[in-house]
């Protein structure tokens, strides 16, 4: 009896997970929310409700499956198993709560970011390598790997102003040499940073200045704190657009 129900949890798994994928590239793909960046929020639930849907109840099915036999056939090996499983579950949620942030450390963050030279020659599309100067690609590239390293670190447990200062500063202190022609340069967080990280939602976390060994400066507004984490419209996108 056991057995049937277990070949029957089978079963249901592989059918789930075929017919499932089936409607997700035929039927889901023709009501995918369309029409530009307004409709990214909706897509996103979208795809992750169907991703859900086809995925997670057939690794269910499966895992029961396999818990039923184990608990019938190896008893010694079903505690074993779910003495491990458990212990896992503890060791992921310290990592992300408290380990991950001994890892991920302002300057180890800071020599994970894309270099200048690599940004230069191969992240500038043609019209930005035909109408930009040495000082709009420095810009740039400053704002966007600074947009970065904070997406890194948004999911600290504790984020304030201080924390994220000392990110952008370890990330220029490890850059800065490799920028040509850049003398100097200077963070000034906005102060909603050093207050209410829930405005950085909508502000910029502040403005970095540069100094040119030509006596020129610029002046970037870094961007807000909080943008679409587009590993997460990777990940979850496929080819919903």
């Amino acid at each position: 009896m056991k057995t049937r129900k277990m070949k029957t949890l089978i079963i249901i798994a592989i059918l789930w997970f075929v017919i499932g994928t089936v409607l997700m590239q035929t039927v889901a793909i023709k009501f995918a929310p369309s029409g530009g960046i307004d409709s990214i929020a909706g897509a996103l639930v979208y795809v992750f409700i169907w991703r859900f849907m086809v995925f997670v109840p057939p690794v269910l099915f499966l895992i029961g499956s396999i818990y039923m036999w184990l608990y019938d056939n190896h008893r010694n090996v079903f505690q074993i198993v779910s003495v491990v499983c458990v212990c896992f579950v503890i060791l992921i949620i310290l990592y992300n709560t408290t380990i991950k942030w001994f890892v991920y450390s302002p300057k180890y963050v800071a020599r994970q970011m894309q270099s200048y030279t690599d940004y230069a020659a191969n992240s500038l599309n043609e019209y930005e390598k035909e109408n930009w100067n040495e000082k709009e690609v420095i810009s740039h590239y400053v704002d966007f790997r600074i947009n970065h390293v904070v997406g890194k670190i948004i999911r600290r447990p504790v984020l304030n102003g201080k924390i994220i200062e000392r990110y952008v500063d370890a990330f220029m202190d490890y850059h800065a040499k490799e920028i040509p022609s850049l003398a100097e340069w200077d963070y000034v967080p906005n102060k909603a940073i050093t207050g209410d990280l829930e405005k950085c939602k909508y502000e910029s976390i502040g403005t970095m200045e540069l100094e040119f060994v030509d006596g020129s400066t610029e002046e970037i507004e870094l961007s807000r704190l909080w943008d679409i984490d587009m590993q997460f419209v990777t990940l979850f996108g496929g080819r919903f657009k």
